[in-house]
């Protein structure tokens, strides 16, 4: 009986070691890591370096340079063939941000469904050690449309490539500075003493005075003020006179 049960066994325990192994037939890369290699099919996701016309990077953090709001921006996905076999009927999706909500499509080969954001594209046929590269343009929304209180805003852009027997994917993150998140008021003018114009009208403690005066019922000082200069012309006249009068007694 025990060497019926060996015997019975001794296949399951070998075909682990048997089998080939497919753990590299569904490949996910980290976010951020840019490239993923499936043992078949390699995938890399770049974007373009802001300020630059042809740097590409697998990554952009929060240290490194941001995007403006409103700016264009440009990723590049290349999918090699790392096997010795043709490799037909390729999918690519490349969702531009996992948000949904951060980039625009601008322009890219397939076709853009815009409820998720997704560019679909096909590659027919890879020959063995080829690589197909292809270039995605979108924009950054305005500052407006990004969440208030958060700066900056860093979205990830995930690309996925799939054949009928293989799944591999790959991320790149980016940072985008929202320029609205924390305005910072600026004083320019303060008065910390409130005073009264002659004509009752308050001073504010900030330039300039927009608010007019009300509710007056008298008459501003400065009326009754022009009474004694008033006066004072009769008098100017007689001197004259009186001046006129003398040099002629003495002529």
């Amino acid at each position: 009986m025990k060497k019926l049960v060996f015997l019975v066994l001794a296949p399951f325990l070998i075909l682990p070691f048997t089998v080939p192994a497919y753990a590299g037939t569904n490949c996910q890369s980290i976010y951020g890591g840019g490239d993923c290699d499936s043992g078949s099919l390699t995938v890399t996701k770049q974007v373009l370096q802001p300020d630059t016309t042809n740097t590409y990077v697998d990554n952009l953090g929060t240290t490194d340079p941001q995007y403006q709001p409103a700016s264009p921006i440009y990723f590049k996905i290349s999918v090699k063939n790392a096997t010795s076999s043709i490799i037909q009927n390729i999918t690519v999706n490349d969702t531009l941000d996992n948000s949904r909500a951060f980039v625009a499509f601008t322009y890219g080969p397939g076709r853009f469904d815009t409820t998720t954001k997704t560019l679909t594209y096909t590659i027919n046929s890879l020959q063995p050690g080829t690589e197909n590269t292809i270039i995605i343009a979108g924009r950054i929304v305005s500052a407006q449309e990004l969440p208030a209180g958060q700066n900056p805003v860093c979205p990830i852009n995930v690309v996925q490539v799939t054949t009928a027997t293989l799944s591999t994917q790959a991320a790149t993150e980016f940072c985008i500075q929202n320029t609205t998140a924390s305005p910072t008021p600026t004083t320019i003018y303060t008065q910390t003493n409130q005073t009264q114009t002659k004509g009752g009208i308050p001073v504010e403690d900030t330039f300039p005075v927009y608010t007019p005066a009300t509710g007056m019922s008298s008459t501003p000082k400065s009326g009754p003020e022009l009474l004694p200069l008033l006066a004072l012309l009769p008098t100017g006249g007689l001197g004259l006179w009186l001046r006129k009068k003398a040099k002629n007694k003495v002529l």
